[in-house]
């Protein structure tokens, strides 16, 4: 369920993204809509927004503490991260698209295509393949990390390989559209709520299957959640790693 005002927020910040979208974007730093939206969303008054601390500048600053929103590349923000964390309590919101509409943009004509719906459905599991990369600050007591699941319009350009110019095109821009759901992780067992339901012990590949995701997201996502103390292996299944959420070795 989405806060009644916070939903509000959204619309009006969806709203100014749509009107000054012309003329560069909202924000001072001219950032990608996703992130402007979110920042708007968070804090409709952008006094508060690009505050430096320390030597670094937080995206937001609320009330309840720092705001950073971080669309990817959670490695490039770790220093940023360790710093803030520091000073008070921190928020990383990281949006991911549940829902996303394809649109492809020829750079020679300018031409756009019609938009076509992505069979690919993001989910709060997805986080693992940047979680991994600052999983030594998750159980940090000042960390709040929130999921924030999309709807949104992406545009590619024509650039890449094949006869459709599509295999490993570029992103151009994700335009938000609608704001599905938020989900809030607050301590370090909370992130285990981000797992489809497996047996325990299980294997890599049970995850994969259950989680209908892709070897390196597995290796990822075990990765992080084993440093995290959160999973254990526990033998062989033949040649098979087998891992348990039990704490008893």
């Amino acid at each position: 369920m989405i806060d009644k005002d916070l939903y509000e927020r959204w619309l009006a910040a969806l709203e100014l993204q749509k009107s000054q979208q012309k003329s560069g974007g909202i924000g001072t730093l001219s950032e990608k809509p996703v992130h402007a939206v979110i920042k708007y969303t968070v804090e409709p008054n952008d006094t508060y927004h690009e505050v430096r601390i320390g030597s670094h500048v937080a995206d937001v600053v609320t009330e309840q503490g720092i705001v950073e929103v971080q669309t990817r590349n959670f490695f490039g923000t770790k220093k940023k991260l360790e710093a803030l964390l520091e000073k008070g309590p921190v928020i990383l919101i990281h949006p991911i698209a549940e829902k996303k509409q394809i649109f492809w943009v020829d750079e020679e004509s300018g031409e756009v295509s019609a938009p076509k719906r992505s069979s690919k459905s993001g989910k709060p599991l997805d986080s693992f393949m940047e979680l991994m990369r600052i999983r030594d600050l998750l159980a940090h007591p000042n960390l709040s990390f929130q999921v924030w699941m999309l709807e949104v319009e992406e545009y590619r350009f024509l650039n890449g390989y094949g006869k459709d110019r599509k295999k490993r095109a570029t992103r151009y821009q994700q335009i938000p559209v609608e704001l599905k759901e938020i989900h809030c992780y607050h301590e370090l067992q909370d992130y285990l709520s981000m797992l489809p339901e497996l047996p325990d012990p299980f294997t890599k590949k049970e995850l994969m299957k259950a989680a209908r995701r892709t070897e390196a997201w597995a290796r990822y996502t075990l990765y992080t959640l084993e440093q995290c103390g959160l999973l254990h292996r526990c033998g062989k299944e033949g040649k098979a790693i087998l891992y348990s959420f039990s704490t008893e070795e």
